[in-house]
């Protein structure tokens, strides 16, 4: 009977083991059937892959032609845009002249200070720009009107400087009493300095184009603590104004052939 029992289970047993080892064959079966469908799948999505690439390279080639035009078109639209700024630019230009010009012929000093200070503006604005030929344009017509204001506001502010005696060099020999019209004196002397204060933005602007100028040439001498004095700011123009009679004077006196030259004196 125990051989028996041990015959017995040995038989389930191996019948067990050859249902388990039956029943793999399917799995792997499925696993590449599965593999196989991922396979294809795989190969689809490459062709497509491949078609779409093919239809984008074509297309880039077919619209090579168009970007090219497009770019050539941007570029004269560039250009256009430059010579429109350019030309507003130029007609600003000739509008802020225009309105100086009919200023002082109506004697509006204000507003032809405040275009002329328009232009001084626009030059340190096109400072730098590439349109040397529109700097110059610019930096002429500022300094012309520049100079007709300050020649006209110095001529009127040296008048005034000579009813009040001005330079006073020396005690007076008799009492100044005062004039008549010396409060519309005052009010007009200190109109002119406000204005000739108002043109210094401008004239300092000149004063640096000019000395940038004179910097810029080639120079073989050796700088003299004169040169280094010279380059220091200017004055205000109410006060270059005023020195104007005493340099006359020292000059008359000590330049030239004068007996007033001498050291011993």
């Amino acid at each position: 009977m125990t051989v028996l029992n041990i015959n017995s289970n040995s038989i389930i047993c191996v019948i067990q083991v050859l249902t388990e080892s039956s029943s793999v064959p399917p799995k792997v079966s499925a696993a590449l059937s599965a593999a196989e469908d991922a396979r294809c799948s795989l190969e689809d999505l490459l062709q497509r892959e491949q078609h779409i690439s093919n239809m984008l390279h074509q297309h880039l080639q077919g619209a090579q032609a168009w970007m090219d035009n497009l770019g050539q078109t941007l570029n004269q639209v560039n250009t256009i845009e430059k010579h429109m700024k350019y030309l507003q630019c130029l007609q600003h230009i000739e509008e802020l002249s225009a309105a100086v010009q009919q200023c002082l012929m109506t004697s509006s000093v204000w507003e032809a200070i405040r275009a002329v200070d328009s232009m001084a503006m626009l030059d340190t604005g096109l400072n730098q720009s590439g349109c040397s030929h529109l700097q110059d344009f610019l930096q002429e017509t500022l300094h012309f009107w520049h100079k007709i204001i300050k020649d006209r506001l110095a001529s009127e502010f040296e008048k005034l400087l000579t009813q009040l005696h001005w330079p006073i060099i020396s005690p007076p020999t008799q009492s100044l009493t005062p004039t008549v019209n010396s409060h519309e004196i005052t009010s007009q002397l200190e109109l002119l300095v406000i204005q000739l204060l108002a043109l210094q933005s401008s004239d300092d602007l000149i004063s640096q184009r000019v000395l940038a100028s004179s910097q810029s040439g080639p120079s073989t001498q050796p700088v003299s603590s004169g040169t280094h004095l010279s380059q220091a700011p200017p004055l205000c123009l109410p006060i270059q104004i005023m020195l104007l009679p005493l340099s006359r004077r020292f000059r008359y006196h000590f330049y030239g052939n004068r007996q007033t030259n001498s050291l011993s004196k």
